[in-house]
């Protein structure tokens, strides 16, 4: 009689400590769009319900019927479930990589002439994802290559995901399409 096959349990994901990549938009950094998002981080934060929730397609994929399984999720959702401090969640949001020029073509209201020596520093800090010229733009791919170093820099602790706002909301879903059209 052939030995029975040992079934190698896959660990389940530790829903406690989420990572979620934000990309701001024209204008700003990501310290700043961070510093307005404390709302979200909240709601992020509320504990959730297991079994309907983010690990239900987990269980239905590897099924529930393996005890080795089960001991994983109820060990996940007893650390998870009892106290809302053990959820952790990190907002990782870089600056883009250029300084934020007015354009004339595009930023009517902008008088960068008439400026005092105050706002001029404070709209030196201000980033940017890529330049325009008018209709010309560039440093999109430089962008791209930093966001992909952020992404591949986190070692074990993966990204559950990228939220952009404005500008960075357009290369958000840049990122999405790229992925998509490769094959993930």
């Amino acid at each position: 009689m052939a030995p029975t096959p040992t079934r190698t349990v896959p660990p389940v994901k530790d829903y406690s400590k989420r990572k979620i990549l934000v990309l701001h938009g024209d204008r700003q950094t990501g310290d700043l769009l961070v510093g307005r998002m404390s709302s979200l981080k909240r709601k992020l934060l509320k504990p959730r319900n297991y079994k309907n929730g983010p690990l239900a397609d987990e269980i239905a994929a590897i099924g529930i019927g393996d005890p080795a399984i089960q001991k994983s999720i109820s060990d996940n959702a007893e650390i998870l479930g009892k106290d809302p401090n053990n959820y952790k969640i990190e907002f990782v949001a870089p600056d883009g990589p250029y300084v934020w020029k007015a354009d004339p073509s595009v930023h009517r209201y902008v008088q960068p002439h008439n400026e005092n020596e105050e706002a001029q520093r404070e709209n030196d800090l201000m980033r940017t994802w890529w330049e325009r010229n008018g209709n010309e733009y560039g440093g999109l791919e430089e962008s791209l290559d930093m966001i992909l170093a952020t992404w591949n820099s986190v070692g074990d602790e993966s990204f559950e995901g990228i939220l952009g706002f404005s500008r960075g909301a357009r290369l958000t879903h840049l990122i999405a399409t790229l992925h998509e059209a490769s094959g993930g």
